[in-house]
């Protein structure tokens, strides 16, 4: 039966639909903030110091260029990045249940623009696991972000 626990693609979402409850809502939220601080302190500031306390020691990073099994190998790959050179603009953060997605543009030190869909796995208040498209933004009048903020009267989150 379509939509039953058992179906391997149900895609209802307990909040969506109607099943959360407010200690889940505040947990959301508090998911949401979690990521956008991580973000925000790793993406310019380079601070991985700050980082660090936000992720679980099983941390994993599912990202072909950078996968990594552990917050250890996560944090000595991510030493060698220019991160100070780096800029974020969040542009959406959603949370559904332990995962949160965040939509964002980001200025490589090379002057590239790329835009990036993050997806999260929170687990015990800490950031457990990380999945990453990215797509260059071209100089043409329209980009994917562009797409985002369409109709919504959208203010960037920094």
């Amino acid at each position: 039966m379509h939509g039953s626990s058992d179906d391997p693609v149900d895609m209802k979402s307990r909040f969506i639909d109607g099943g959360a409850d407010h200690c889940q809502t505040r947990r959301m939220s508090d998911h949401k903030q979690l990521v956008m601080t991580a973000m925000t302190e790793l993406i310019g500031n380079g601070n991985l110091d700050a980082v660090d306390p936000l992720m679980r020691d099983d941390f994993v990073d599912h990202n072909p260029g950078v996968a990594t099994s552990s917050k250890a190998d996560w944090l000595a790959v991510f030493k060698s990045f220019p991160l100070q050179q780096m800029r974020i603009d969040i542009r959406r953060v959603m949370a559904d249940d332990e995962y949160v997605t965040m939509f964002s543009r980001r200025w490589l030190p090379d002057g590239k623009v790329i835009a990036v869909a993050d997806l999260f796995r929170v687990a015990d208040g800490l950031i457990a696991e990380h999945w990453e498209v990215v797509q260059p933004i071209s100089d043409g009048p329209v980009h994917p972000l562009e797409m985002l903020d369409a109709g919504a009267g959208f203010t960037s989150a920094r």
